[in-house]
């Protein structure tokens, strides 16, 4: 009887019924004369488990983890989006590029990070009489910020963060 117990918790907690978190539901129109900016960090594989601080237009907005997002209203115009290029940046993060965009008034932003790797090249070290030869490369962060009714499926995974 214990085993039928502890099969049905156990098959209870596969069941795939559909949980709709904040991200999920369709995004609130911007204040008027404002355009609205979400920047998302998901969790994976070659995502730091520590916060990076996000400047937008040279302002600290938000310290943001991962699995997290923030929410931005920014007055229509250029503007300019960048994690601090500092040592504790490229050391958890790989090295940071700005990203320019234009907002207009009304509309629904999103912003993922995206990386790359250049200056590839081999390396060769001796462990004892054995020679080791692998490949380095710098890593490359940035954002890439697009336009859109409704939120890339990235964002179904990710919990809002309030903007101080």
């Amino acid at each position: 009887m214990q085993l039928a117990g502890a099969a049905i918790a156990l098959t209870a907690g596969c069941s795939s019924v559909p949980v709709q978190t904040e991200a999920a539901k369709p995004p609130e129109a911007p204040r008027p004369g404002y355009a609205t900016l979400h920047v998302g960090r998901p969790t994976g594989f070659n995502v730091s488990i520590f916060p990076i601080t996000i400047d937008i237009d040279g302002k600290t907005v938000a310290s943001l983890a991962p699995g997290r997002y923030i929410t931005v209203e920014l007055a229509p115009g250029k503007h300019v989006m960048e994690v601090p290029n500092n040592a504790w940046s490229r050391a958890i993060n790989g090295i940071p590029h700005q990203v320019e965009f234009t907002t207009t008034a009304g509309k629904t932003y999103y912003a993922l990070p995206t990386d790359w790797y250049s200056g590839s090249t081999q390396r060769v070290t001796m462990v004892g009489s054995a020679v080791v030869v692998d490949r380095v490369a710098d890593h490359q962060t940035a954002f890439a910020v697009q336009e859109a009714a409704a939120p890339p499926a990235e964002f179904a995974s990710l919990s809002h963060t309030p903007s101080p």
